[in-house]
């Protein structure tokens, strides 16, 4: 039986999530639902940094993901 990705990204136990290059987000599965205390359809389209920043780590400034995509440029 072939499981589809998002069926595999849905049944994991570790939080997964999916931003675009304006770090908004475009994916959430369960696990990171709970961590959030956000469903999908809450957090969707909202910034990352909305959901899972915090004040003591300003995400905004020093966001790994954005750090990746600057160096591709």
């Amino acid at each position: 039986m072939k499981e589809s990705r998002l069926d595999i990204l849905t049944q994991m136990q570790a939080a997964v999530y999916a931003v675009d290059k304006d770090t908004t987000l475009t994916y959430l599965n369960p696990a990171a639902e709970k961590i959030s205390g956000y469903s999908q359809r809450e957090a969707l389209g909202k910034k990352c940094w909305q959901i899972f920043g915090d004040e003591h780590y300003n995400c905004r400034q020093r966001c790994p993901a954005v750090g990746t995509w600057q160096a591709d440029d």
